[in-house]
């Protein structure tokens, strides 16, 4: 290990945080645990979690990082309080309060947090209010935003590759906080713009309560509209992403596995319009392992050569968004968004 230049703590070590990782259907890694004992310049020095038993797991990967059931137990060793990277992989209704424990004493550089960053908007407002001028920053595990292939429609829709982009069509399951985290933060990503305005015009059941499912109509600044249709989880899971430009259209399926691009080309049936036509088709893009990349990423942006992939702001945004359709549900009106 005396080759190795950062240090990683991991805060929590459930699905995300290293289970994920025995799932043989999944990539790997798929887990912050597995994340860094595969990265040669990380050195997992700690975890910390309540349930004992994982700590044989634990040692599956790694048979030298110390084992802390509580933050306190491991804010007095120098494993924890060295480390330049935490990883915290809790369940959303504790975020807030472990970073108000790490920033408050000054440990780490960053801060990896799963989603939801923090429960609510006023939460929000509370993390920058304490992060404000504080040398540690934030990253948020917003996963697709490490997707190779995923990124790549970015330079699309720039470039103007298939045109302008006209609007955007959804289909998800599973809330709009869960879900809506991806799919408001892909819309953003790749856009480079934000939802401005929702409208609710109904609400499907999920298995993901408290949370709700709504299918809504939703507008970007930039003169771009959108559809989003929420189903039922509990028939099957879905996240689908059409992309309609002026000419051609990019669909995105298999929740990201997929995409297929088209481009306009003369109808095959009536000589006065044109149509879609599929010119390509890239499958297998969740083998590319999102949290190998996030680390990687993470790895670069502590040696100052690269930025952040995802922000604290990219985190927030989507509570903004989700709290404007809640609202919109009960008013049934469009709501315009304000981000703080």
């Amino acid at each position: 290990m005396k080759n190795k230049k950062f240090k990683a703590v991991v805060i929590g070590i459930g699905n995300i945080g290293m289970m994920y990782d025995f799932d043989s259907l999944r990539p790997h890694p798929s887990s912050h645990v597995m994340g860094y004992c595969e990265n040669n310049v990380f050195e997992l020095t700690g975890v910390v979690e309540s349930d004992s038993s994982k700590e044989t797991l634990l040692r599956k990967f790694s048979k030298d990082t110390l084992f802390f059931k509580t933050l306190e137990e491991a804010f007095t060793k120098e494993a924890f309080v060295s480390a330049d990277v935490i990883s915290i992989c809790t369940p959303p209704d504790t975020h807030f309060e472990i970073l108000k424990f790490l920033a408050d004493r000054d440990i780490g550089s960053i801060y990896f947090c799963e989603k939801p960053l923090v429960n609510s908007t006023e939460e929000a407002r509370e993390l920058k209010n304490l992060m404000t001028g504080k040398r540690q920053v934030i990253i948020p595990n917003i996963t697709r935003r490490w997707n190779t292939g995923l990124r790549k429609i970015i330079d699309m829709i720039r470039s103007e590759q298939f045109g302008k982009l006209l609007k955007i069509h959804v289909r998800y399951t599973r809330g709009i906080f869960n879900t809506g985290s991806h799919m408001f933060d892909l819309i953003h990503m790749w856009t480079g713009d934000r939802i401005r305005r929702v409208k609710v015009l109904s609400e499907t059941p999920t298995s993901a309560v408290p949370e709700r499912s709504f299918s809504f109509y939703f507008e970007l600044g930039n003169n771009v509209s959108g559809f989003a249709e929420a189903m039922d989880d509990r028939n099957y899971y879905l996240f689908e992403y059409d992309l309609f430009f002026s000419d051609g259209k990019i669909e995105v399926r298999d929740c990201g596995d997929t995409v297929i691009y088209y481009k306009t080309d003369h109808h095959h049936l009536y000589s006065a319009f044109r149509e879609l036509k599929p010119i390509d088709q890239i499958s297998g893009l969740l083998s590319d392992s999102g949290m190998r990349n996030a680390i990687a990423n993470i790895e670069r942006s502590l040696q100052k050569t690269d930025e952040p992939y995802c922000a604290m702001e990219d985190a927030i945004c989507p509570l903004y968004i989700a709290e404007a359709l809640e609202k919109s549900y009960i008013t049934h009106e469009m709501e315009e968004l304000t981000y703080e």
